[in-house]
């Protein structure tokens, strides 16, 4: 298995690279959904992964008045940024019952596009603690500070996106692919670096991604 696994990453490093950005500008969302402060988004829509809705399909929740919730479309703005506006939910109300944790919540978003070849590409998904892409589980960047570059591998024809959303109240995202600049790459911002004292002498250690 780790001969087969190894393998398949070398083929993945020899293809070719994603040749312009893609931002996926036809999205369907979904929420908001109840969660735990700690405990995750776990148990609202089950197997995210193969998951496909529709316009107009519809997820049982307990925020919204009526204790329903519909798939609706959702555009980006001009800077790429999806806004999930949800409906029907009295935030202040809920705050006055439960306090701060009556108002953590998740939210689902998905598009598809399509991509001609496998290919290697990028992922930027700010304020978005995971994404699925094809089925598979990636780490997006919770707090939305464009640090994080995930690679990821594009198929040839549709591609899926279920993205994760979670926080407090109403919630934004931004998802795009982007061309890798080189093989490997060095994410110098997000260092997490060791004090240096002045007159000692020591062996440091310092975290780059």
């Amino acid at each position: 298995l780790i001969l087969l696994s190894a393998s398949v990453e070398a083929q993945n490093e020899f293809l070719p690279k994603l040749d312009d950005t893609i931002s996926p500008t036809n999205w369907l969302f979904a929420g908001p959904f109840s969660i735990g402060a700690r405990e995750g988004i776990l148990g609202v829509i089950q197997n995210p992964e193969d998951y496909r809705p529709k316009e107009g399909d519809t997820l049982y929740s307990i925020l919204p008045q009526g204790g329903i919730v519909t798939w609706k479309k959702m555009a980006p703005d001009s800077l790429g940024w999806v806004n999930l506006q949800y409906e029907n939910v009295w935030w202040d109300t809920l705050m006055d019952i439960y306090g701060v944790t009556g108002i953590v919540d998740a939210g689902y978003a998905y598009t598809e596009f399509e991509n001609a070849g496998r290919k290697r590409a990028l992922a930027i998904a700010e304020r978005t603690g995971t994404f699925y892409l094809n089925g598979k589980s990636y780490y997006g960047d919770p707090y939305g500070h464009d640090l994080l570059r995930i690679p990821v591998i594009l198929e040839d024809g549709i591609n899926r996106v279920m993205v994760q959303i979670s926080g407090y109240g109403d919630h934004r995202f931004l998802f795009k692919l982007i061309p890798p600049d080189a093989p490997v790459m060095l994410i110098s911002k997000d260092a997490t670096l060791p004090d240096i004292i002045a007159g000692e002498k020591q062996n440091l250690w310092a975290g780059i991604t």
